[in-house]
């Protein structure tokens, strides 16, 4: 499927309604924005569960996921702690608690 600007219907705004005397009657085309494709990489597996990480210290659980992809931005965080909702394959966030145990299975995104 072709997304390029040429398959985009073009929309026409007329600036006829705002002009005045200095202005003259102007029609331009208005490109509607085209959706972003998501770039997945190829070596990365989104649903991979990172489960066995559990009661392990932060450091391990990083050093376990590095070994099955060395390519992986893992992040260690405190558990609770407000996270962007952005939603990024290569990085994979581990929450530990106040004694520095993974809680909850790490995921990418």
């Amino acid at each position: 499927q072709n997304l390029g600007p040429s398959s985009l219907p073009l929309h026409y705004f007329s600036t006829s309604s705002y002009s005045t005397s200095s202005f003259p009657s102007l029609s331009l085309p208005f490109l509607a924005p085209q959706p972003r494709a998501m770039k997945e990489p190829t070596h990365l597996d989104p649903k991979e569960d990172f489960g066995i990480t559990a009661g392990m210290t932060g450091q391990q659980a990083t050093q376990l996921i590095k070994s099955r992809d060395a390519s992986a931005n893992v992040q260690v965080l405190p558990q609770g702690l407000p996270v962007t909702r952005d939603y990024r394959l290569e990085r994979v966030r581990v929450f530990v608690d106040a004694a520095g145990k993974v809680v909850g299975v790490p995921r990418r995104g």
